[in-house]
């Protein structure tokens, strides 16, 4: 199984209007996603996702992770559309927004 469920290509226009991402991204995306991946599924938990960053585990990240699974679908780990959310999500909230989220 792959990031996309054999629908898309890294490289399809359709993806990066959907996902809200820069055709030019994507593939990094992918990229990334895939090496986050260990287990080959297709899916990121949190474990996995903490271990290739190789940090401890954070209130903030556990919030945001969470919070962008169960809107989805609620499987404890991301597709690789949660988490392109989760990058995009994460890269547009200020300092404020992020102690905020933190601690609510």
């Amino acid at each position: 199984m792959n990031a996309y469920n054999g629908r898309f290509r890294s490289s399809d226009p359709r993806l990066s209007a959907l996902l809200a991402v820069s055709p030019t991204h994507l593939p990094r995306l992918l990229e990334l996603f895939t090496k986050i991946d260990n287990d080959g599924s297709g899916r990121i938990d949190m474990h996995e996702f903490y271990s290739y960053f190789a940090v401890c585990e954070d209130p903030f990240v556990n919030n945001l992770f969470l919070s962008i699974d169960q809107r989805n679908d609620g499987t404890g780990s991301l597709s690789f559309r949660d988490f392109v959310e989760l990058v995009a999500l994460f890269t547009a909230l200020t300092r404020e927004d992020i102690l905020r989220f933190t601690f609510q």
